[in-house]
């Protein structure tokens, strides 16, 4: 741990932390407003693309990193962080003007492909391995963003699972993952007030897709540099649960399943009256759960096989969640008052009207691929 940049660190927060003073004035005139619908999980129209100031504290914080690192070290840094990056900026254009499903899914390949070519350069990395750790990066990245739908969830899965990471470098001595994890631990703590404290912001896609591209990420690097596997997916594994027992049970259901829904786990206990921060805290502790298996896994305490069945009975034990304490299906709760009954694949934005005292409802492309 004496080998930590903790300045880069420190400086990562307080960047993410202090960006949205001089973000949400800037955001606010470019209309990225989220107008609630009946789907929609808050009730007025709120700012997003909070997660800016995320991007700038992560970007800032590994730029520092790598002048006060060995040359190991940088290279993993330097690929993990250039992968996260390009995939915020990505998200950053989709809040500002939408991007087509197709459009999306071809530059998040990219960008995964981008990331195993990095990696190959200071690592053998057998090519069998690039079409599934592309299409890993790529799944993460979405289901990030589908997970991504109530205040505080987000914030606190990027804390907890940053310092998983950040644990896991320290039980293989691998200081680049301490030092990512750590910056990624803080990015997304210092959104929290901005998300939970009035007038709220969104992270919206920029955020979103940052924390899906810096996580999955570290998961590709840290395998590929020979951290244990449960290890380096148990910190994603509640998410991953969540979103394809989801997407399973639509299809199953004969859904429109790339429709946006409100069937996620996590948005039927909100459905039924669970506060936000409640079930935001609840993935997050099993997140940390799974976490803590992996890490005993990574220790060499457990077998994998053990791991595993832990693991399982976690996800197991968050899914039945919401019949365990009979909660009613999304499709029964009805929509709040103030919400805007729109179809449930379109979305709009709002924009301030020209009198200055309200909003004015503009129709955005369909995002298609967001389930939150």
């Amino acid at each position: 741990m004496s080998e930590v940049p903790w300045a880069a660190v420190v400086a990562a927060g307080l960047v993410a932390l202090m960006a949205p003073v001089g973000l949400r004035p800037i955001l606010e005139r470019l209309g990225t407003f989220d107008v609630p619908n009946h789907r929609s999980s808050h009730s007025r129209p709120t700012l997003r693309g909070g997660g800016v100031g995320s991007l700038m504290g992560f970007a800032g914080g590994c730029a520092l990193a790598v002048t006060a690192l060995p040359q190991d070290s940088v290279a993993c840094i330097a690929s993990v962080a250039f992968a996260a990056i390009a995939i915020g900026i990505l998200g950053l254009v989709e809040d500002i003007r939408g991007l087509s499903v197709k459009t999306r899914l071809v530059l998040q390949f990219l960008v995964g492909a981008s990331l195993l070519l990095s990696l190959s350069t200071t690592t053998e990395v057998g090519w069998v391995w690039f079409p599934l750790a592309i299409l890993f990066f790529a799944a993460n990245v979405n289901f990030t963003n589908f997970m991504d739908g109530i205040n505080g969830i987000s914030g606190l899965h990027g804390l907890v699972a940053g310092l998983a990471y950040a644990a896991f470098g320290v039980v293989e001595a691998m200081v680049w993952l301490i030092v990512v994890g750590l910056i990624t631990a803080v990015v997304f703590a210092a959104f929290l007030p901005w998300n939970l404290v009035p007038p709220r912001m969104f992270l919206g896609d920029v955020g979103s897709y940052l924390l899906g591209g810096a996580l999955g990420a570290m998961a590709i690097s840290a395998l590929i540099a020979g951290l244990n596997p449960v290890a380096a997916l148990a910190p994603l594994s509640i998410y991953w649960v969540d979103t394809l027992t989801t997407l399973a049970g639509r299809i199953r259901r004969r859904e429109p399943f790339l429709q946006a829904h409100c069937s996620h786990s996590y948005q039927r206990l909100t459905g039924a009256g669970v506060p936000h921060i409640a079930v935001a805290s609840v993935v997050a502790l099993f997140t940390l759960g799974a976490s803590l298996v992996g890490f005993l896994a990574a220790s060499g305490t457990l077998t994998v096989v053990l791991s595993l069945a832990l693991i399982l009975m976690l996800g197991l034990l968050y899914l039945g969640l919401p019949r365990l304490f009979s909660f009613r299906r999304p499709n029964s709760v009805p929509p709040a008052p103030s919400a805007i009954a729109t179809p449930l694949d379109a979305e709009f934005v709002a924009k301030p009207s020209s009198d200055g005292r309200g909003f004015v409802r503009t129709p955005r492309q369909a995002r298609g691929l967001d389930a939150t």
